[in-house]
């Protein structure tokens, strides 16, 4: 289990446990975002991490687009807050489990072909993964 997986799981239980209290819980996978932090992060960021996202992402997104959507997502009531990145949202939607979809037949057209790119996606990571650690063992 990862971070991501503990992040979506407690705001799971905190939607199911809270919701009969009339407290809305919300989750949000922010891209990177051109903010001050972000830059900060760059400064360390192993270059193994940095050429994997050259290669599947792109520049960072401005906050103010970043923040648009998440503000616009909360105002429909969405659970999952999406992102200005298309692709980054239907990853997402693979990682839901049981909770409310955003968009429930999109995900099931394009399931198939998500579950390849999430193949292809987990092949890339670990090639990077395994290069930081011989790099680490090196040092």
């Amino acid at each position: 289990m990862n971070q991501l997986d503990s992040i979506t799981g407690l705001a799971d239980c905190l939607r199911n446990e809270l919701g009969g209290f009339g407290v809305t819980v919300h989750i949000s996978y922010p891209p990177d975002t051109a903010t001050p932090g972000f830059e900060n992060e760059e400064k360390t960021k192993p270059s193994e991490t940095r050429e994997f996202l050259q290669l599947v992402g792109g520049p960072a997104n401005p906050p103010k687009i970043v923040a648009k959507r998440l503000v616009d997502d909360l105002s429909w009531g969405l659970y999952h807050l999406t992102c200005p990145d298309w692709l980054q949202n239907r990853l997402a939607d693979t990682m839901a489990g049981v909770s409310p979809r955003n968009n429930a037949v999109l995900e099931w057209i394009t399931m198939p072909l998500l579950c390849c790119i999430e193949w292809i996606f987990l092949r890339i990571i670990d090639h990077y993964g395994s290069r930081y650690g011989k790099k680490a063992k090196r040092s």
